[in-house]
């Protein structure tokens, strides 16, 4: 998809259909895993700027909206990690269905949204804006808070 066809695209999908998939697949779908988990991955390759599809100068607001939605969206499953890590492993489960396979994927979405070049992070001190550090701090302590012996 080069850089036409995605700007078409997010001018659809954005803000009608992005609002919906944050908000609804966290409120509606919250106890459904894996409908959680298709939403995830495919946010992950909406910011995936891999062979510079995006180009957004780091001024334009299209790449501020792309950050500060899909931030959102992280810090809003983050927040919510705590019951996804309070979840008890059920006998004969599967370790990676059940818990890594979110970590795998918010871990490569976070990555996704801070190389993408989407925004210069110096706008958010200029503005006050604690988006960044929100996602930041909540992604290291996902990271933080996982058990070194299941690894």
């Amino acid at each position: 998809m080069n850089n036409r066809y995605f700007n078409l695209f997010f001018d659809w999908f954005y803000p009608q259909y992005f609002s919906a998939i944050i908000e609804g697949t966290l409120n509606a779908f919250y106890d459904d895993d894996e409908v959680v988990h298709v939403c995830v991955k495919f946010l992950t390759e909406i910011v995936n700027n891999r062979n510079n599809r995006v180009r957004f100068d780091t001024w334009n607001i299209n790449g501020l909206v792309v950050f500060k939605e899909t931030a959102k969206y992280v810090i809003k499953l983050l927040q919510v990690w705590n019951s996804l890590e309070s979840k008890v492993l059920r006998p004969g489960g599967d370790l990676y269905k059940e818990k890594w396979k979110f970590v795998k994927e918010i871990s490569q979405l976070y990555h996704n949204v801070i190389n993408g070049n989407y925004i210069n992070f110096a706008i958010c001190e200029y503005y006050n804006d604690d988006v960044f550090t929100q996602l930041t701090s909540l992604t290291l302590k996902m990271v933080a808070s996982l058990d070194p012996v299941q690894l």
